[in-house]
């Protein structure tokens, strides 16, 4: 047995960490940064029906779902929705497309379509490269 050997997390709990951290991140953006946190208020407001709430009730909605890994981890892909929008209402994706055309313009929301149909298989260091990046 190596005495000096440190266990390695899990690649599944890697990937459940790097989710963790880059939700809280995508919840308490600053404004200006294709987000709607004001760190005055201290409140998250929804980019698809401007419900407003703390970040910690709020959730990181995914434009392209959460199972493209090419665009899982894309600030672009990913902001502040309530839980209503995001989960009842299917992400509200007629909203969630008009608010990323509207902040990051068409070539982007392009990039993101093609990006999506990418298969990725993402390895230890990416994980560990997400988690250290949105902590």
């Amino acid at each position: 047995m190596d005495v000096g050997r440190k266990k390695l997390r899990s690649l599944k709990g890697l990937k459940a960490q790097a989710d963790s951290v880059f939700s809280k991140w995508v919840r308490t953006r600053q404004e200006g940064l294709g987000a709607s946190f004001d760190s005055g208020t201290g409140l998250a407001t929804c980019i698809t029906c401007g419900a407003t709430g703390k970040p910690s009730e709020m959730n990181a909605g995914h434009f392209w779902k959460r199972g493209h890994l090419a665009t899982r981890f894309d600030p672009r892909n990913c902001h502040v929705q309530c839980v209503r929008c995001n989960n009842y209402r299917g992400g509200a994706e007629a909203e969630h497309a008009a608010y990323i055309l509207q902040t990051y313009g068409k070539w982007t929301f392009d990039v993101l379509e093609n990006l999506h149909r990418r298969v990725v298989k993402l390895s230890r260091q990416d994980y560990e490269y997400i988690i250290e990046k949105y902590k």
